[in-house]
């Protein structure tokens, strides 16, 4: 059996058509003290959209997004309804430029600091979506953690220092080492296929109390291989802080 590691490669928009929504986190929301909107934060999976993708903030505008693959946006105000609804450019039977609806969600309302993970792919040409909506809120998921989510299509053991465990198809589950300092960390990822264990990684992270890592397994497009493909999202402490103190100063300069 192989396995692959990658971050946010390019042509992961071919992989992701059954990929499943996994749960959402509790909190409570977070807002623009202007207009007292919702805002929320994008991740796309793919640097290379498909197509310009316009958040709608109310009936008549239009927000372009802008995206960078493996980056947190910065933050943007909600439709008042709270339903993420994501738009690109279209033409009308009668040659009018219009905004063609291309995915929505709803972003539930006890979220503290929603994070949205976009992956876009291309079938025949014509570009879609799939997203999932999390909690991101330090208090959630704290540095330090690491945020394992199962989209294979089987029962998934994690074991991380010591410690085992087990993820349905479609669950994930945030683990926090008791470790202060950076260590190398014994991790293990096993799939339950008809009942019996396959170990699909075996290895050594570098674990860092300034860092929080997010880790997709994902079932491999060669089904006759049964490759088993893993990739990560990794925020730095530093980076958090920032993003954090820019919206504050923004809204101290209100």
């Amino acid at each position: 059996m192989k396995f692959k590691s990658h971050i946010f490669p390019p042509h992961f928009i071919c992989l992701f058509g059954c990929v499943l929504l996994f749960p959402l986190f509790a909190g409570a929301v977070e807002k623009s003290e202007d207009t007292g909107a919702q805002q929320i934060r994008f991740l796309a999976w793919s640097e290379h959209q498909p197509q310009s993708l316009y958040l709608q903030t109310d009936a008549e505008n239009f927000v372009l997004l802008s995206l960078r693959s493996n980056q947190r946006s910065t933050l943007y105000d909600l439709h008042p309804s709270r339903r993420v609804r994501l738009f690109t450019d279209g033409i009308d039977a009668e040659g009018n430029k219009i905004k063609v609806l291309v995915y929505e969600t709803t972003v539930p309302d006890e979220l503290e600091e929603p994070l949205l993970i976009l992956f876009s792919m291309l079938r025949d040409g014509k570009a879609s979506y799939r997203a999932t909506v999390m909690e991101d809120a330090e208090s959630t998921f704290s540095f330090g953690s690491y945020r394992v989510m199962n989209f294979t299509p089987f029962l998934l053991v994690f074991e991380i220092d010591g410690k085992a465990h087990r993820l349905k198809t479609g669950e994930q589950v945030i683990v926090k080492p008791k470790l202060q300092r950076r260590e190398n960390i014994a991790v293990r990822f096993y799939v339950l296929e008809n009942g019996e264990p396959q170990l699909i990684r075996q290895t050594f992270w570098r674990h860092k109390p300034s860092q929080r890592l997010m880790v997709f397994v994902i079932k491999g497009k060669d089904t006759q291989t049964g490759d088993y493909v893993l990739y990560t999202i990794t925020e730095r402490e530093a980076v958090y802080r920032r993003l954090h103190e820019t919206k504050n100063e923004s809204e101290n300069e209100k």
